[in-house]
């Protein structure tokens, strides 16, 4: 029976969809309190983690030795099998006030989770037997953490923790975690310091973690933990010290965070409502377009393998925005270094490029966005809307190793004027908006991925004489590839390399297939030959594909 005055139980909801579309299951878990799903991360053919909160006195708790929650918010840690959707473990801690869970980030081999979050709790990271590294709140009203939970053994038990602050509130949003076991951490602080190693050198015109440069500003911390030793590798802020146009306060917000393996490049982003946010030349948007913005930067990490200092370098960094207002969530690098950013907007001009949705669709509330960004942050791939008439508010994404495939997680709201959401929808388990308020959606989008094989040939003929060359062209794409039409005949006026028969102008090709185009070379001279074929597509990663036809007449 729920009490007059107090929340109704609320059950987190976790849900696998097929490529395709249907939901394959979806689980609810939760107490007698109100639960919460913060973050996700999937380890393939290991299982699902999950982070949130939880209020419940009941949570259920499996195969954790970590069964103590203390107040009246505490954090969870699931991690459920992949293919089922069963709870494998479910771990409930904290301290004696209240502890906030954001996203998580677990390594490839699923034996180690970091979950970041945000805490009023004085004891939350004190354990015995466990590594710490400050082991005391930095005296705010609200201190970021960093927790590590080791999943190798039978039981889930906690590797190291620590909390993470000055003398005002900080909070961490996201973590990474390279394939060493380094832990990186985003989030935002009002503090004017931070704790920072001295052995870290900053390049490139940011401040390090001495400064805070307004208001709020973003913060990124790294960690190493080696021997049973946590130690600090890095901290800084990255925000800007003046109000952007419309704006009473320059505040940064510090949102994703993303790593490459091997730890050399990170990404963040985040949105910044500063007009001197430090940004690079040559990128997509050195200046701020509205009020608020959304951001992303790149920096380089030299880790020091002697007695010399850890190097940390903005390597560029760019605004991200129209005139409306424009706020990143989550940021992610795929295996080729590029970038995904996803956010909301409420701008009618965000730059839109290859789009889904090319029209802003959500009047005075916010659509989903959802962008493919080069390496050196310079240009796009792709970027687009996704939206309805109501607010449509990114939780997160995620996109896969090749790049091919993008999910985005949020919560899409009714219009009140409408009475719709209007939200799109494609394929869906659940075509209909369900009143009164809000639902949550997920949205995949998938491109093609052309694969041409070989690129090089390097022939001799007899003079007089025809040898046929194969070229194969395969999609290794989530959705059908489209290739531009090549013409029958010599490939340049002149040429011995012709074509046969030729590709008609958007000749499809489905994922996973592929088709063969055959090319003869005849020579007329005994000379050498150097020709070039373009084949053309619509994978935006690789419009333009050459191949390099070298030949010698005998």
């Amino acid at each position: 029976m729920t009490t007059f005055g107090a929340p109704a139980p609320t059950y987190m909801l976790i849900a696998k969809y097929s490529p395709s579309g249907p939901a394959l299951w979806v689980s609810h878990i939760g107490g007698n309190g109100v639960d919460i799903v913060e973050g996700l991360d999937l380890v393939a053919g290991k299982g699902l983690f999950v982070s949130g909160d939880t209020t419940s006195t009941n949570f259920p708790v499996l195969a954790s030795m970590i069964t103590s929650p203390g107040g009246g918010q505490d954090l969870v840690m699931l991690r459920l099998e992949e293919d089922s959707g069963n709870v494998a473990s479910s771990a409930v801690f904290g301290g004696s006030a209240s502890d906030t869970a954001a996203r998580l980030a677990a390594n490839s081999a699923a034996t180690e989770v970091l979950i970041t979050g945000s805490t009023t709790s004085t004891d939350l990271v004190a354990h015995a037997g466990v590594p710490t590294l400050y082991a005391t709140p930095g005296g705010g009203a609200n201190d970021a953490f960093l927790i590590s939970l080791d999943y190798s053994g039978s039981n889930v038990v906690m590797r190291y923790a620590t909390y993470f602050g000055g003398n005002s509130f900080d909070q961490g949003n996201d973590v990474a975690i390279d394939a060493q076991g380094h832990a990186y951490m985003v989030g935002d602080t009002l503090s004017p310091s931070l704790p920072t190693p001295p052995s870290t050198v900053f390049n490139n015109l940011f401040a390090s973690g001495s400064s805070n440069a307004g208001h709020w500003d973003a913060f990124i911390a790294g960690f190493s933990f080696q021997g049973g030793v946590l130690s600090a590798d890095f901290t800084t802020f990255f925000g800007g010290g003046a109000a952007a146009t419309g704006s009473t306060l320059p505040t940064d917000f510090g949102k994703g965070i993303d790593v490459n393996p091997t730890g050399s490049t990170l990404v963040i982003g985040g949105e910044s409502e500063s007009s001197d946010l430090v940004t690079t030349s040559g990128v997509l948007q050195p200046a701020n377009a509205g009020g608020v913005d959304a951001f992303v930067a790149s920096f380089s990490f030299q880790r020091s393998t002697g007695t010399g200092p850890h190097v940390l370098s903005l390597t560029w960094a760019t605004y991200f925005g129209g005139a409306g207002a424009d706020r990143g969530r989550a940021v992610v690098l795929d295996d080729a270094g590029r970038i995904f950013v996803g956010g909301e907007t409420s701008s009618s001009n965000f730059p839109i490029l290859n789009a889904a949705q090319s029209t802003y669709a959500g009047g005075v509330g916010t659509d989903a966005f959802v962008s493919k960004m080069a390496p050196n942050g310079a240009s796009l791939y792709w970027s687009t809307y996704w939206g309805g008439a109501g607010d449509d508010e990114v939780a997160d994404l995620d996109a896969t190793g090749d790049g091919n495939r993008t999910a985005v997680v949020g919560v899409a709201k009714l219009n009140l004027n409408t009475g719709t959401s209007g939200f799109p929808v494609v394929n869906a388990e659940q075509p209909v908006f369900a009143p009164p308020v809000s639902d949550a959606f997920v949205f995949a989008m998938g491109e093609p991925d052309i694969l041409v094989q070989p690129t090089t040939f390097n022939v001799r003929a007899t003079v007089g004489t025809t040898i046929p060359l194969t070229v194969k062209i395969s999609n290794q794409g989530a959705v059908t590839l489209t290739l531009n039409a090549i013409l029958a005949g010599p490939v340049s006026p002149g040429s011995p390399f012709s074509v046969v028969g030729g590709i008609a102008a958007a000749t499809p090709i489905l994922p996973g297939g592929a088709i063969t185009l055959t090319l003869n070379f005849s020579p007329a001279a005994p000379v050498s030959y150097d020709d070039i074929l373009m084949i053309g597509s619509d994978d935006f990663d690789s419009t333009n594909i050459a191949v390099t036809l070298l030949g010698r007449g005998l």
